[in-house]
């Protein structure tokens, strides 16, 4: 169990989960997709990534199951090879990239402005989500992480918000090491897997509510909005 914490400071955070908050389909699919068809990726892992997509939308797989198979053939399927290549076709593809929900970037730019510290924690590959990050101005980010030795990839996971409670843990961690404070923040999520991380804030708000989310919001008294739009609409008259 996450336990709900308050720091002592003034700095406030605004996080966004990366799928469906922040960006329409799934990033990390959609970049790996792109890997795949420059023969990047190998296909045997491409397929087993995809196999497993589609079996959890036949609820065939557990949202656990699918993180599993998604970070496995991701760590592996990049091994040996340098972090560099994986880097530049993450910048090659976020640069005609523009598949985010409308007012997304006016959205990050107002938190930024005010003076919040920006975050996207995602089950998305750090590659691509430091590359968003760039191109909207987000401070940090947290996905996941395969191990390198010597600049070239080994295989191993060094770090993932897969689990149920994945994102929640990541976000004390860097509420402690940021002097953050959660009562004071705002975090924004897509389905019944943000709830861990939502419930650690003061303003959790549920955006494109899908998988019960939206349910379990209005019973907790969250803020629900439908869409971005009316998201931009409600944060121009609050913040």
């Amino acid at each position: 169990m996450v336990k709900w914490c308050k720091m002592v400071s003034s700095i406030k955070a605004a996080v966004f989960d990366a799928d469906g908050v922040l960006v329409d389909r799934g990033l990390g699919a959609v970049f790996t997709s792109y890997l795949a068809e420059k023969g990047v990726l190998p296909p045997e892992r491409w397929n087993n990534m995809m196999s497993a997509i589609r079996d959890y939308a036949a609820y065939r797989r557990t949202y656990l199951e699918l993180s599993d198979t998604i970070t496995e053939n991701w760590s592996n399927g990049i091994k040996g090879m340098r972090c560099s290549l994986i880097e530049e076709h993450a910048r090659n593809f976020m640069s005609a990239y523009d598949d985010f929900f409308p007012g997304i970037p006016e959205i990050v730019s107002m938190f930024n402005g005010r003076g919040y510290f920006t975050v996207v924690l995602s089950v998305a590959p750090v590659e691509i989500l430091n590359e968003l990050a760039h191109k909207l101005d987000i401070k940090l980010v947290c996905g996941t992480r395969v191990c390198s030795e010597g600049g070239v990839y080994n295989g191993r996971l060094c770090s993932s918000v897969g689990s149920t409670e994945g994102k929640a843990e990541e976000l004390l961690n860097i509420a402690e090491e940021n002097k953050i404070d959660l009562t004071e923040s705002y975090a924004f999520g897509d389905t019944s897997h943000d709830v861990s991380m939502l419930s650690l804030v003061g303003h959790p708000v549920a955006v494109n509510p899908k998988e019960g989310l939206d349910t379990i919001a209005e019973e907790r008294g969250w803020v629900v909005k439908s869409n971005t739009i009316e998201l931009l609409k409600h944060l121009r008259g609050i913040l």
